[in-house]
Parts: structure tokens; C-alpha cells; sequence
């Protein structure tokens, strides 16, 4: 009643005789909350009801951890997408046949088209690669080392116009080696 007030308030209205508390705690031990039990006779609880209380205060900091797992996770996911998104370089992840899976703002800009949809449906070794010998050369580079630092390639523009990029990327491997897709950074 010292840290909950209210509690003894409630106690009177209710008429409530007894109580016991258990806390709920985290995987990790540390406490979430309490589960507390009135009754409305004087009553010691049993070791049914102990036992009952307790397996129920297991699972509420279990489910309340996830909670609380769930909703850190959701933040940070939040916090990453926002740091791509608002990039000023320009930022892609394409399979290794040169499809593009994902890119942001700033390569849409860069690359002349009116939306990420609309990019995401170019092939890059037809659309955005001028030679080629160039995607070729990238692909080298991924298989061999998993990754690349400031490969300059000529790229090309929507509208056809060509510009010289620096790629830096990096390579990740399906579970026989060949790499799956790749991220990079223009």
C-alpha cells in the first residue's frame, strides 16, 4: 500500500480481507510488475494456488518481455529504415543476377526516375550499367572478395545520359557460396 495508495482505498470498498503478492519478472530476473490476489475472508494461500501463481506470473514476464523485445525491435527497424531512406548517398540491394530488390530516395534521384517503384523494376545490367564488362567487373569483385571499395562504373541515367559512380558493396552468400544478393552504396 506504500508504493499503490489507491490499494488500501480499494481494500475498504471492496471489503477485502486478504492478499498476497507475487512479482512478475523478466527472463532476466528483473521485475516488471506484481500480481497481487485479494480474497474477501482471511485466507493463507495454498500450494496449489502458490504454485498456480507463480507458473502465471512466469508466463506474464515472459509475454511481457516479448512486449517489450518487440516494441525495442520495432524502433530500431524504424530508426534504420529512416537512416536509408534519408541518405544522401545513394543506397541499393539487388540478387546476383542484377535485379534490384531495394533502393532509396537519394539513388532514384540520382538515377532520374520518378519513384523507387518505378526503379525497382529496371534490370541493372541492361538499365543502369553503360558496358556490360562493367557489371561483369562488379560481380568478379563480389564473388572473389565479398566485397568492394570505390569501384568507379559508368552508369546510366533514364534518360539515357551516362554518369561516372563510385560503387562501394558488399556481397552476401546463399548456403553454397554464391552470393545471393548484394548491398551498395553510390
Amino acid at each position: 500500500e506504500r508504493d499503490f495508495p489507491q490499494a488500501k482505498t480499494i481494500r475498504l470498498e471492496q471489503n477485502y480481507r486478504s492478499c498476497w503478492a507475487m512479482p512478475i519478472r523478466s527472463p532476466q530476473g528483473r521485475v516488471l510488475g506484481a500480481l497481487t490476489m485479494y480474497r474477501r475472508q482471511p485466507h493463507t494461500p495454498s500450494a496449489d494456488e502458490l504454485r498456480v501463481s507463480a507458473l502465471a506470473t512466469q508466463l506474464a514476464g515472459i509475454a511481457v518481455d516479448r512486449a517489450h523485445a518487440a516494441e525495442s525491435l520495432r524502433q530500431s527497424e524504424a530508426s534504420f529504415r529512416s537512416f536509408v531512406e534519408n541518405s544522401p548517398i545513394g543506397i541499393y540491394r539487388a540478387t546476383g543476377s542484377g535485379r534490384l530488390l531495394a533502393v532509396n530516395a537519394s539513388l532514384v534521384q540520382l538515377l532520374g526516375y520518378d519513384s523507387a517503384a518505378e526503379l525497382l523494376q529496371v534490370e541493372m545490367s541492361e538499365d543502369v550499367f553503360v558496358s556490360p564488362a562493367d557489371r561483369e567487373r562488379l560481380l568478379r569483385q563480389l564473388e572473389a572478395y565479398g566485397e568492394l571499395r570505390s569501384m568507379e562504373l559508368e552508369w546510366k541515367r533514364k534518360d539515357s545520359t551516362t554518369l561516372t559512380v563510385r560503387v562501394s558493396a558488399r556481397a552476401y552468400r546463399d548456403e553454397h557460396g554464391s552470393v545471393w544478393f548484394s548491398e551498395g552504396f553510390v
